[in-house]
Parts: structure tokens; sequence; C-alpha cells
């Protein structure tokens, strides 16, 4: 593929990142979750988002492969979980690709006095009400957007890249202005305005405060619907292949991309928060419909003039940001096919623009469908479990990476495996190899562990000092870093308990005496897995220069504690539709992925080699034993 540089990388990113949560589901966070203090959820959603963009960066320096989270687990945590954590990332992209569609209709509808969404309904009826999980009429003009924007895409990154260079500009210029003007006519007591009664969903006579009207736990899951909109920094991870120099420009895009929106973010929603009350905003068109209402600060012909001028920032940020996804998801469904996990075809390239035609097709498709007929709700509501559960995936692979075989040594194995002969013995196979790597496979088949302490992987030896024999051959047995993942499982289950005995019961009031033990409890058990996995040798950086992450093994831990945090607070019906979605990408695994992958293939190809083998020289005992003589 083409290689593109730092900067157009950097400007689809932000694309994706302002163009689709911030513009769209701002109001509905507003509404449902956080009232006036929204923009304190973008902050904390951009903690977290910094989190996951550090350790995508040293995952995207040491395998620079589009595909983003799928590469990244195919190879350090195995097919199965691969072809699980691409199915979830290009779920996101779907989704999100959907959801800023019909967001971007809106938009158009609400400049033009909504007189679109009414013809549609006049011409061509209804297909759901509102409130339920089909959208209320069907969306022709954002499933156009997305044919136009596919096309474009297919033209190749670079062009691309610089047309979304130049909307970025124009819509970060959009929020900062408009943000301006509402500074300027806020009122700061909306940040703490009373609840009338006719609010759904709240009690006036509620002790919770009027900054946080639903409470912490309202705050902490409108959090993670504020995490959409730091969805997009791994689409430089995806691009990674085509960059000059990943090693730079990959972790230097990834956090300040992060650090850019939340400003950003918080600065417009902090800003809407004071110049409206939060719970007259619109769910659909947050900062447009503000500026219809007398109610605001003002000259009528200022807010006219801005009512317009929002619009077309909205309508311009959303344009970016559906081109960036239509760029980025394709390039997952790519990898995965390239991989024959999926249909061959969608891993077919473009040679005039060096671009997947095939998989920007197929990707389209499927999600001009999906914008047709549900709403943007709908679309949301299950869009962050997915992408937070590749990120977390992401945390582990870099355990792997530290503690387990280089990625370098997995791809050989994955790609030159083979069986010894009928004729061969293990020890000819291993004459074969170089004297390194016979050390290595003699050392990792050994049934002691003692040899092993000291190496990558497995046990330090100032920790097997403390700790008898048999201990230190039982915790080194195995592959390197089966130590560190066996506690990564027990870390993840740990969490889980965790979080159930926190979020179990009523939040208010006393604790009971079993909970106030078992809490404390399991949050000491956590801490000592940490402490236990840094009882093993980590690799050393293959090349000095590669970006790693600090504080290994504590930072990709406290990473995946957020995320997991975070999915906690997701509804349980976002739960069962992500496990629909689960459940139908597993059929397609194992009806077709399974048989068709690479490294199935590969595996029946070299059987068949070994076998061929294996009987030409039985039926020639004259040619086998001259040679045995002369050795």
């Amino acid at each position: 593929m083409a290689a593109i540089s730092s900067p157009p990388l950097f400007h689809p990113t932000k694309a994706s990142m302002l163009g689709g949560s911030i513009h769209v589901l701002t109001g509905a966070i507003m509404l449902k979750h956080t009232g006036p203090s929204v923009f304190v959820c973008y902050l904390i959603a951009g903690v977290v988002a910094v989190f996951n963009a550090t350790v995508y960066s040293e995952l995207a320096c040491r395998i620079p492969k589009a595909g983003s989270s799928y590469s990244y687990a195919y190879i350090l945590l195995g097919e199965l979980l691969g072809f699980l954590t691409g199915w979830s990332i290009l779920l996101e992209y779907i989704l999100g690709t959907a959801g800023v569609a019909r967001g971007w209709s809106n938009m158009l509808d609400g400049l033009t006095g909504n007189k679109i969404s009414e013809w549609i309904i006049q011409n061509i009826g209804r297909i759901g009400s509102q409130g339920d999980i089909l959208a209320e009429y069907p969306d022709f003009i954002g499933a156009a957007m997305i044919i136009i924007m596919a096309v474009i895409a297919c033209s190749g990154v670079r062009g691309s890249a610089h047309v979304t260079g130049v909307f970025i500009s124009i819509n970060f210029c959009g929020l900062l202005i408009t943000a301006i003007y509402m500074f300027v006519y806020a009122q700061p007591e909306n940040l703490s305005i009373s609840v009338p009664s006719t609010v759904p969903g709240l009690n006036p006579d509620s002790p919770l405060p009027t900054f946080l009207p639903f409470g912490i736990s309202g705050l902490i899951g409108g959090v993670a619907i504020c995490f959409n909109a730091f969805i997009g920094f791994d689409a430089i991870s995806t691009c990674a292949e085509e960059t000059k120099s990943p090693n730079r420009d990959v972790p230097r895009a990834n956090v300040l991309v992060v650090l850019f929106v939340t400003m950003i973010t918080m600065t417009a929603s902090l800003a809407l928060a004071m110049y409206y009350p939060w719970y007259l905003v619109s769910p659909d068109t947050p900062f447009l419909s503000v500026l219809q209402d007398n109610l605001n600060g003002g000259p009528s012909s200022a807010r006219t003039g801005m009512f317009y001028f929002i619009g077309c920032g909205c309508i311009i940020g959303l344009t970016s940001s559906l081109l960036t996804n239509l760029i980025a998801g394709p390039r997952v469904s790519y990898a995965m096919a390239e991989d024959g996990l999926l249909p061959r075809p969608c891993a077919k390239v473009c040679q005039p623009c060096q671009t997947p035609v095939v998989s920007t097709i197929f990707f389209a498709a499927i999600t001009v469908v999906l914008d047709i007929i549900f709403g943007i709700v709908s679309l949301a509501d299950f869009l962050s479990l997915g992408t937070l559960i590749a990120y977390s995936m992401a945390s582990i692979g870099v355990l792997r990476l530290r503690y387990g075989p280089p990625p370098e040594e997995i791809t050989v194995a994955k790609a030159e495996s083979h069986l010894p002969s009928l004729n061969e013995s293990p020890e000819k196979e291993l004459d074969k190899g170089n004297p390194e790597e016979v050390i290595l496979i003699l050392v990792g088949s050994s049934s002691g562990g003692l040899s092993r302490v000291g190496q990558p992987g497995y046990l330090k030896s100032s920790w097997a000092k403390c700790i008898s024999q048999n201990c230190i051959q039982n915790i080194n047995r195995g592959q390197p870093g089966t130590g560190v993942i066996i506690l990564v499982v027990i870390y993840i289950v740990l969490n889980a308990i965790l979080i159930i005995l926190l979020k179990s019961g009523s939040p208010e009031g006393i604790w009971p005496i079993w909970r106030l033990v078992f809490v404390p409890v399991v949050f000491l058990l956590i801490v000592l897995c940490i402490v236990l996995m840094c009882a093993f040798v980590q690799h050393k950086a293959p090349n000095p220069r590669l970006f790693r992450i600090p504080l290994v093994p504590l930072f990709p831990c406290v990473t995946l504690t957020v995320n997991m945090f975070v999915i906690s607070e997701l509804s349980w019906i976002t739960w069962v539709r992500y496990a629909v979605w689960i459940v139908v990408g597993l059929l397609l695994y194992f009806l077709y992925g399974i048989c068709h992958s690479t490294a199935a293939v590969e595996e029946r190809e070299l059987l068949a080699r070994n076998k061929n083998t294996d009987y030409t020289d039985l039926d020639d005992p004259v040619s086998n034993t001259s040679t045995q003589k002369q050795h």
C-alpha cells in the first residue's frame, strides 16, 4: 500500500474522533446520564483513551501491520482470539460509520427545518417510532453519503487524507468559534440549575447535587458513551503499515490526538452546558437546536448566523469522520481476509490506487443497510462494548509481548512450522536449524525449570532464591510467559469479582459487613497479581529506538481494569446485542475461517508434502541406505 507520512496520518484520526460523538451524542448523554457535568465525562473518557492509546503505540511500533487490534491479537494471542478481536473492531467501525451517516442526515434535516424527514415520512412512510430499535424513517440521505465517501476512500489514502485534513481544520474552527460564542453569552447558574419535575427519570426531591443529577453511577455510565468520541485513535494503527516511520509517527500521533480531542470536547460541552439548560437540549442535534430558542443569550441575528455556521461545521465534521471510518474499517476486514478468516476477495488490492476496494465495498454495503433501518441511539448503545473489549485485548497483548515469545519468532513459527517425516528423528530435524534455534528448542523442551531461571518469560533469579526448587520447576513449566498469562487470567477474574461486589445491592447507605471485608481482600489480591507479574523477566527491546510503554506490568494492568469498570456500566441489552454479533462471528469462523485460514492451508500443504516425501523414501530403500552410509 502507499506510504503516508505523519501529518496526513494525524488528520484522519482527528476527523474520526471529533466528527462523531461531540456533534451527535452529547445531548443524549446530558439528558440520560450526566446533566451539566457532561464535560467531566469527556475528561475521564480522555484519560481512559490516553491509557489505551499508549498501549496501542507499543504494539503498532512492534507490529506495524494493517488491521490494528486484530493483527496484534492474531499474532500474540492466537487465531481464535484474533478473529474475535477483529470481529469486534469491525463492529465498531460499521456501527460508528452508520451512526455518523445518520447524524449527518439529521444535521442536514435540522438546517432545512425538518423538511427532509417530513417529506420521507409522508411519501415513503415510517419504519418505526421514536424510542424503538428501528429508526423513525429510512435514511436515504445518509446512505448516499456513505456511497460517495466510499468512492473517495477507494481513491487512495494520500488523497483522502488531504481531504480530511481540510475538513478537520474547518470543523475545529467551527467548534472553537461556537464555544467562544456560547461562553460570551453563558449563564454559569445553568451548571447548578434545579431540575423540574417534568424531566423523566429524575426525582426533584433527590438528595443528589444538581451538578450530578444522576449521581456517580450516571457519570460513569456517561463515560462509557463519551468514550465513543475517542474511538478512532486506533485508525492510526490500522495505517501503521503505510507510514514512513511508525516508531516515531504512531506514538506521537496517538497521544497528541487524544489530548487534542479531550481539550476540544471538554471546551465545547462545557460551553453548551453553561449556555443552555441541560434538560432542554435536543438529543439528536444538541449544538444546533439550542440556537433556535429565544431563551438563549445574544441578539437574534447573531443566533441565526451561528445556527447556520454550527450546522455547516457539524456537517463538515461528520463528513470527515465518515471518510476516516471508511478508510480504517475496510483495512480490518482486509487484514482478516488476508489471513483467510474472511472470504479471500476482501484481500484484493486495487493496483492503481493501492486500496482494498473489495473490502471497502463489503464494508460500505453493510453500513448502508444499518444506516437505513436503525437510529443513532440503537447504533450507539453497544458501540463502546466491542471497542473496549478489543482495546483490552491490546493490553493483554502488551503483556504477552513483554513476557512471551517475540512476535518475530511467533510469525516465523506459524509460517515455517513443519512436522518431522517418518524416517527422520528429532535430532536430525534440529540439525537443520541454526545452533541458536537448537539451544532455544532444547531449553524449551527440557522437563526441569531450574535452567530457565533468569531467561525472558521465566522467573527472575532474585525471586528464585526465595522459592523451593519444586515451585520453580512448576512456575517455569511451559513456554515463556505462561506464568504471566495465568496471572492475567486470575487478574481479570478478580477484577470482575470486585466490580460485582461494588455494584451489587443498593449503593446508598452503609455497606454490610461481608462487603466491607471482601472488597479490600479482593483488591489486595489484584495488587498481588501485579506484584507476582514483576517476578518474571521481560524481553529486552530488539531495537533501542522502539517505543516501549513504562511501568509494565502496572500500566497495561491498570488500563485493563479501567476498561472493565467502564464496560460494567453498559446495559444488559447491550451485552445481548453484542453476544448475537459474536455468535454470528463464531459461526463464520468455524464454518469458513478455521478451514480456509492461512495457517490451516499451510498446515495441510506441509502434511501432504511430508507424506509424499515419506512414501518416496520408503519406495527407494537403496537410495535411503546409501545416504545413511555416507553419513
